[in-house]
């Protein structure tokens, strides 16, 4: 088990982190966002006393990216990080630049919205914080007493210490082998668009219309929506748009916190690829989603799942990588992300699932979005939340043209699924 205190001024990065600083860059800046919708507009003063008593709650997360001699490392600083108004583009800044503070708040109106650098925590890591955070803005601004629940914890609790453990340390198996690496994916033509800005296109349908969907393909939701998103990527091929010379592969990340035991704040996570090959013949929806199906039940195992933990802690153990110049480090990395990383996929879809919060909660929040980060390889990323009967898919996207969510959701709203559209995007783009 990793002794790592949550009171101590300075701890590494966990395994997963470790690749994000080198990769960070203007594009792909490796930061996403979480944010809760309320039914009243957010009172900055509030909010304020809120992050602190949160981060009183998540030391670990008042901290700064520093460069040290071998590996980068966060140390605790004694101010809240940024809360800033929204600007019209999310996720499009620098955590590593200086101040290198890896969590921004950003206000609009009724929404508060967390974005955090990857090499902080992931998903479900900062879920939880906006979670903290929203209970301790409700009480404070609503005075709301909000009781011990399993869906919270509470801003008056105490740390544990395995929340800043390294888990991937902990289970990982030096007796398995390691996991192989995917074939080059296919990659969505299109036109990159200025640096600094990232286009979102979010969709909210209803959880219960989705669910009625899904069952009548006889399965989950999950993934139903991970063999739509295929079929997008096929379709866009199938209409002539792109050439289908690779495999379309999505990357799925997997909590791994659902199968190995871990109270972990920071990243735990593996990605799965399901793919398929254009070259071997037609698909219809049917044979994707029996694949997917078959190939999720398959892979999203602790079996499945240990010959990545196995190559990725093998790596960081390796006596000449750890005793390896931070500058050399950041250029093989780097140059072993180029060919191990997104290159080895199309696109990624993350499902954060359904978010509960306590009863007492429930009447203030609208809804929650889940923005991925943008990557310049993939082009166009998706996210998925669910909150009461709201389902949030966004997508983010670098590029111009909006081909893969337009035939996302002309094929939910063809089979009579109501699709509401917001967008950040100004121009009229016909691809």
């Amino acid at each position: 088990m990793n002794d790592v205190k949550p009171e101590r001024d300075w701890f590494p990065l966990d395994n997963a982190a470790k690749i994000f600083p080198p990769i960070t860059g203007r594009r792909k800046t490796t930061v996403f966002r979480i944010s809760a919708t309320l039914k009243k507009p957010v009172v900055y003063e509030s909010i304020r006393e809120a992050l602190r008593l949160t981060l009183h709650r998540f030391p670990y997360f008042q901290v700064r990216i520093r460069r040290g001699f071998f590996w980068y490392y966060f140390d605790r600083i004694p101010y809240l990080p940024p809360i800033e108004r929204d600007p019209e583009y999310p996720c499009m800044w620098d955590p590593t630049r200086t101040p290198g503070i890896p969590l921004r708040i950003r206000l609009s109106h009724e929404r508060i919205a967390l974005e955090v650098a990857h090499a902080l925590t992931d998903g479900m890591g900062a879920l939880e914080f906006l979670k903290t955070l929203m209970a301790s803005y409700l009480s404070i601004e609503e005075g709301l007493s909000i009781p011990s629940s399993p869906h919270l914890l509470s801003p008056f609790s105490v740390p544990h210490p395995e929340e800043i453990e390294d888990s991937f340390a902990r289970h990982y198996q030096a007796g398995v082998p390691s996991s192989s690496i995917p074939p080059r994916a296919f990659h969505v033509p299109g036109h990159l668009i200025p640096p600094g800005r990232y286009y979102i296109t979010t969709g909210l349908v209803p959880s219960d219309g989705l669910r009625e969907l899904a069952r009548s393909y006889h399965t989950t939701v999950t993934a139903f929506l991970t063999a739509l998103y295929f079929l997008s990527f096929y379709t866009i091929i199938q209409e002539g748009k792109a050439k289908g010379s690779k495999p379309i592969i999505i990357q799925i990340p997997v909590n791994l916190r659902r199968l190995f035991p871990s109270k972990t704040m920071r990243n735990f996570f593996l990605l799965m690829f399901p793919r398929i090959d254009p070259r071997l013949g037609e698909y219809d929806f049917e044979e994707i989603l029996t694949y997917v199906t078959h190939f999720m039940k398959m892979e999203s195992t602790k079996k499945a799942l240990a010959p990545q933990i196995k190559r990725n802690v093998g790596g960081e153990r390796n006596p000449f990588a750890r005793f390896v110049p931070v500058f050399l480090k950041d250029l093989v990395l780097s140059r072993m992300y180029e060919i191990m990383g997104d290159r080895r996929a199309t696109s990624s879809l993350s499902n954060l699932g359904v978010v509960q919060v306590p009863e007492e909660m429930q009447p203030y929040i609208e809804r929650f979005d889940f923005y991925p980060p943008p990557d310049p390889i993939m082009k166009v990323c998706a996210g998925v939340v669910t909150y009461g009967n709201t389902v949030s898919l966004s997508f983010g996207r670098l590029i111009h043209e909006p081909m893969v969510e337009r035939v996302f959701f002309r094929w939910l709203t063809e089979r009579g699924l109501p699709v509401s559209i917001e967008t950040n995007v100004q121009e009229d783009y016909r691809s």
